[in-house]
């Protein structure tokens, strides 16, 4: 093909009087400066070379290949390469003015035309980032906190996490709108932690981490450690705080001072004079708050039984006693049987006025204005169902009902 048949392909495709397909692939095509990158396209190498490859930027003509020549912009000459089997470029040493699109156009060796464009962004590497926060003592519920995210680049986004987790707002956590500052207002327990900021662009990014220390507590204050020892064993108890910066202990046994100033309080050997109520008080030097917490140390409850007196019960005809007994401080008995608790039945009662029933069936009766005809005798009948269990066999005795009857006399005076 000569040189006008040529120029004359080229104008029919320019022009567009030649349809086209798209040969780049969907951009944006994204580099670094400094960086490079490379303009591909989707033919595969020809049987016969292309008769023409030619890109452009901005108006200006970058490179054109032909079956003899290869010409171009001089100011791309170091920083291109074309490949002239299936028309893709490459554009190294990128700086911020090659930000743009870019149009390549083809004519096959039968003389087809194609054409695809591509638009280039170009970003700056992030470095340098930090978060920075003015310097304060932080105190819960009192005081508020303000973290800023900053870096050198081209910024497209800033992502907040917390202890490796993403933060979100709240009413206590307000973003600025470019994500640069959080603001934490007040702070508390659940902000202390290490917060990390990721800056980045489509070509590199960044994490900042900063600690926020948040003083707070003491919260959550316990003792562990045995309720009740036998003499001679040794004793260790343990109080335990949620406290920034660590809390300090202190101990009293029965109100009076140990000074035991730690977490741990040991008594080596129990004896008699060590059962009591052991306190431990909690401290904490900044937010100036202190908190207690009590245990009774007891000697073990031992040898308990249940005694009754020897008989030989029949049903419907017989009662019997038991009684629980053990050794050691006991502070409540609860009894059951077969495992389910045992308990006497709650009481009904009935109000009968002058020998006719009253219809009050509670425990209370109330005359809401008194007047002359309530004089009279008033009884009162409180009862309860009780079951008797014959011992030593599966069977349920019948029921019996416990009758308790009093009888006043009103006396209503006009």
């Amino acid at each position: 093909m000569d040189y006008k048949t040529l120029r004359a392909a080229m104008v029919l495709l320019l022009s567009g009087m030649c349809v086209g397909v798209g040969i780049l692939p969907a951009g944006p095509l994204s580099g670094a400066v400094r960086g490079t990158v490379r303009f591909t396209t989707t033919l595969t190498p020809p049987v016969r070379p292309f008769l023409s490859i030619s890109w452009n930027f901005k108006g200006t003509t970058i490179v054109t290949s032909t079956s003899h020549n290869l010409t171009g912009d001089p100011a791309y000459a170091s920083r291109i390469t074309l490949d002239r089997d299936t028309g893709a470029l490459e554009l190294r040493n990128l700086v911020l003015g090659d930000i743009g699109e870019y149009a390549v156009s083809i004519i096959t060796n039968e003389g087809q035309g194609t054409h695809g464009a591509i638009t280039l962004n170009v970003y700056t590497s992030i470095t340098g980032a930090t978060i920075t926060s003015p310097p304060a003592t932080l105190i819960e519920d009192k005081s508020s906190a303000n973290l800023t995210c900053e870096a050198s680049g081209s910024i497209s986004t800033r992502e907040w996490m917390k202890d490796g987790l993403p933060l979100h707002s709240s009413d206590r956590v307000i973003f600025s709108a470019d994500n640069k500052t959080v603001l934490i207002n007040p702070v508390q327990s659940t902000n202390h932690g290490k917060y990390q900021c990721r800056v980045s662009n489509p070509v590199s990014n960044m994490t900042a981490a900063h600690s926020l220390i948040v003083n707070f507590g003491p919260h959550n204050i316990a003792i562990t450690g045995p309720r009740a020892a036998p003499p001679g064993q040794r004793v260790t108890l343990q109080c335990t705080a949620d406290s920034v910066p660590p809390a300090t202990f202190s101990w009293t046994f029965n109100g009076n001072e140990t000074h035991v100033n730690n977490s741990v309080y040991i008594i080596e050997r129990m004896e008699d004079a060590n059962t009591g109520n052991y306190t431990c008080t909690v401290s904490n030097k900044v937010t100036k708050l202190k908190n207690s917490t009590v245990v009774s140390l007891r000697e073990p409850i031992s040898g308990a039984t249940i005694t009754t007196p020897p008989a030989t019960l029949i049903e419907g005809r017989s009662s019997t006693n038991l009684t629980c007994k053990a050794a050691g401080p006991i502070s409540t008995t609860e009894w059951m049987r077969d495992g389910q608790p045992l308990s006497v039945p709650s009481a009904t009662f009935t109000w009968r006025f002058g020998g006719l029933d009253a219809g009050v069936h509670e425990a209370g009766y109330v005359f809401e204005k008194a007047g002359f005809n309530h004089s009279g005798n008033y009884t009162c009948t409180a009862s309860n169902a009780v079951v008797v269990d014959r011992i030593g066999a599966g069977h349920i005795g019948p029921a019996r009902t416990t009758e308790i009857i009093r009888t006043e006399v009103v006396e209503i005076i006009q």
